[in-house]
């Protein structure tokens, strides 16, 4: 049995995303007899239940962080780095400072690679992902990590959303804007859109890390708010519509063949739903302050038929999984 320490940077701000694919990751690779070890950097709150049941070490700045792993380094066969956002040449710096020996995979969510490496990942829809050879980086929505429940609800969503199109009852929506809704996306989407077009449901699932008050929507009977240990998937697929941020709900609407309305919470969503909107024909409605909320009302209203993608094909995790493997070799 192979040990691998997954560092991961999760706050009220950056969501659990991050931590979310790493744990379905992990699910593959203890398959192939490698155990996870989590190091959770910059944590505001420890006590969340998304931690149950894993082997977690919380760490409060980053020289406590370069600490551990020097200090522990001699215990784990490999290291995973999971960041928001590296700062330039993260990894060759590190290596200054540390005697790394082991071999060190990379996931990013921006291009500043760092080749310093021994794999680097990027799965989403940046700019010129297509143009990266595949021995240094793997790039692009092929790489998408998904649960590897999905597939059981992409086998039955279709029957499900041509029933109800056909029949006209296709008025269920889902709507998540990611763990912890930096842009507070979820109230104003209730205010301006979910009070006022009541001729839809709406399934709220709330991200683990939101702390917002709701529960005066409730009273509203074509609203639904869901938070905890909630089967996502089968939320999503009683749906006929998704409204969500650019992050892994996104990739898994997509995925399934369900029309897709994104709003983007920071700058690199902006460019990952811009370009889900030229390559799957899906919506973007914008960022942040800027979003159109007119846009989103009008996606709603808008009658839509599901459809299907050739490039996010719920092979990532094997993908992934193989190439670390000989990295490991």
């Amino acid at each position: 049995m192979l040990n691998a320490l997954v560092c991961i940077d999760i706050s009220s701000k950056i969501g659990t995303g991050h931590f979310r694919r790493m744990r379905h990751l992990s699910k593959a690779m203890k398959k192939k007899s490698v155990l996870f070890t989590y190091l959770i950097f910059g944590i505001d709150n420890q006590n969340n239940n998304i931690f149950n049941e894993v082997n977690t070490i919380f760490i409060a700045n980053g020289q406590k962080f370069f600490e551990y792993i020097e200090r522990n380094l001699r215990n784990f066969d490999l290291l995973i780095f999971d960041f928001l956002k590296y700062p330039d040449l993260y990894f060759n710096n590190m290596k200054k400072q540390i005697n790394i020996d082991k071999p060190i995979i990379a996931f990013y969510e921006y291009e500043n690679f760092d080749y310093s490496a021994d794999l680097v990942i990027n799965y989403n829809l940046f700019n010129g992902w297509r143009d990266y050879d595949e021995k240094k980086v793997l790039a692009g929505p092929k790489y998408t990590i998904f649960n590897e429940n999905i597939i059981d609800y992409k086998q039955n969503y279709n029957y499900y959303y041509n029933y109800n199109y056909n029949n006209n009852n296709n008025n269920n929506v889902f709507v998540s804007f990611g763990g912890s809704d930096p842009s507070n996306f979820t109230h104003q989407f209730l205010e301006l859109i979910a009070t006022k077009n009541l001729k839809f449901n709406y399934n709220i699932l709330i991200g683990a890390m939101h702390y917002g008050d709701l529960l005066n929507y409730e009273k509203y009977n074509n609203i639904k708010i869901y938070k905890g240990d909630v089967n996502i998937f089968s939320l999503m697929t009683q749906c006929s519509l998704c409204i969500t941020a650019g992050g892994n709900t996104m990739y898994e609407a997509t995925y399934l063949g369900l029309p897709t309305c994104v709003l983007a919470h920071n700058e690199h969503q902006h460019t990952f739903a811009k370009n889900l909107q030229k390559d799957f024909l899906q919506t973007y409605v914008g960022m942040g302050s800027d979003v159109n909320w007119s846009k989103v009302m009008n996606f709603i209203s808008t009658e839509h038929k599901t459809y299907k993608n050739d490039i996010i094909d719920n092979l990532g995790v094997t993908r992934i999984t193989q190439r670390i493997l000989e990295v490991l070799s």
